[in-house]
């Protein structure tokens, strides 16, 4: 969807910036997410609660 926005909107259109901002947000978010996942599994095998994560 956001492809399409940035289609039609001009570089240096409030819009775009913000188009172009969320579609490499969200390509950074889907490349993040499985490493997340790996560590939220590990987290849960670990039986730690919120309380006592693990400082980084």
């Amino acid at each position: 969807m956001h492809a399409a926005g940035i289609e039609v909107t001009r570089i240096g259109d409030p819009a775009h910036e913000r188009l172009s901002r969320m579609r490499d947000f969200y390509q950074f978010l889907l490349a993040e997410l499985p490493g997340l996942l790996h560590r939220w599994q590990q987290h849960q095998r670990s039986g730690r609660t919120a309380g006592q994560e693990e400082r980084r």
